[in-house]
């Protein structure tokens, strides 16, 4: 039996249902279990969430706004790379929520994907499914979907930064002393000036000055595309020594030429797969020679870390390997400076004298105090 409705309830059989309008469209919403009173306090709540926004009346999947969200990234200016990382990012996310109304994305569904990815992912790899899962829930939140991004209140997973394994000059000298001529030169480059995996790759003949010993970093080379610096600090010139500027010439003289006029290549002249070349000559280099499966990185890791210790100014070292802030060499290179504290007693000896206190001692004089 149904009753008359009245102030937006009604009851049918057993059921109160509550009516209002959203989006336009007039919903009836069940309040199974409800006493009356209960359905009338339920009414007024709907209604202040509409009158604030927070309820639109708008439904979609999960993956519809996730897709919408990957088109508004394809249409800005990002790197191919990171496009390429954002797509695997939202192919996880959409497998796990797909048909997922969006609106039912809320803390427990939120914590309950972060646990079951840490089964299978690096905490790093699940931080960043994390940072794209609240950018497509703030999406949501901007399209009126939903009125707020639960993800704030999920706190993301912590990881620390695992220390590089380097090697040892002794073991890169073996390592080129065995290598095949470009693979001894691309080692060289790397442990010689720093530069990534993706520069030396698309680094070309028209980049080196071979009189003044100066290469420049204007492209990289990933995913099967050229591509600019990531920064504009990526684009930097670095000085060669002596030793990788010979080489480079006798290189030059004794390659193949190509038509991208590139000074390092596959077997076919077209540029470095660098997962394969990776695999096929790093990796099975170092195996063979019994040494720490270290990644390639590890050079670019290791001159910089030269460098430090070297006691190259940070700022130099910084601009030298390409880093958008002196904060990021900072945070990477801090355990290669010298310990401020070293010297320090040497210092505070030299400050106060021997005497100490004794008769006869000089007067300290305090910086930023009144004496004269």
């Amino acid at each position: 039996m149904t009753e008359k409705m009245k102030n937006g309830v009604i009851k049918r059989g057993d059921i109160f249902y509550i009516c209002y309008r959203v989006g336009g469209k007039k919903k009836w919403e069940p309040c199974k279990g409800m006493t009356i009173t209960e359905a009338r306090e339920l009414l007024l709540k709907r209604k202040y969430d509409i009158k604030r926004g927070r309820l639109t009346g708008k439904t979609a999947t999960f993956e519809k706004i996730a897709n919408e969200w990957l088109d508004i990234q394809l249409q800005g200016n990002i790197r191919h790379t990171t496009i390429e990382a954002y797509k695997n990012t939202v192919r996880h996310l959409i497998e796990h929520f797909g048909d997922t109304n969006i609106t039912s994305l809320k803390v427990p569904e939120i914590r309950a994907y972060i646990t079951f990815k840490l089964e299978t992912l690096t905490a790093r790899s699940v931080v960043q499914h994390y940072r794209i899962l609240s950018a497509i829930l703030q999406e949501a939140c901007n399209t009126e979907y939903i009125h707020k991004n639960y993800c704030d209140q999920v706190k993301a997973p912590s990881f620390t930064n695992k220390k590089i394994k380097l090697l040892t000059n002794d073991q890169i000298e073996q390592l080129m002393a065995h290598a095949d001529p470009q693979t001894r030169l691309i080692i060289m480059a790397a442990f010689r000036t720093g530069l990534r995996a993706g520069e030396l790759c698309a680094l070309r003949w028209s980049d080196i000055d071979l009189d003044r010993g100066i290469l420049s970093v204007r492209q990289t080379y990933s995913h099967g595309r050229f591509g600019e610096p990531k920064t504009e600090s990526g684009r930097r010139e670095v000085e060669m020594d002596f030793d990788l500027t010979g080489e480079l010439k006798i290189w030059k003289e004794q390659s193949v030429k190509n038509a991208h006029n590139l000074i390092f290549t596959a077997n076919n002249g077209e540029p470095i797969n660098w997962q394969n070349w990776t695999t096929r000559h790093w990796y099975k280099l170092l195996d063979r020679l019994e040494l720490p499966r270290t990644k390639f990185h590890s050079l670019r890791h290791l001159y910089g870390s030269s460098l430090i210790a070297n006691n190259v100014p940070i700022s130099i070292v910084s601009k030298i390997m390409g880093h958008s802030k002196i904060s990021i060499t900072h945070d990477i290179y801090t355990h290669e400076m010298p310990d401020a504290r070293d010297g320090f007693r040497d210092t505070l000896q030299g400050i106060f004298g021997a005497g100490g206190s004794k008769s006869g001692s000089k007067t300290l004089k305090v910086v930023g105090s009144n004496n004269r």
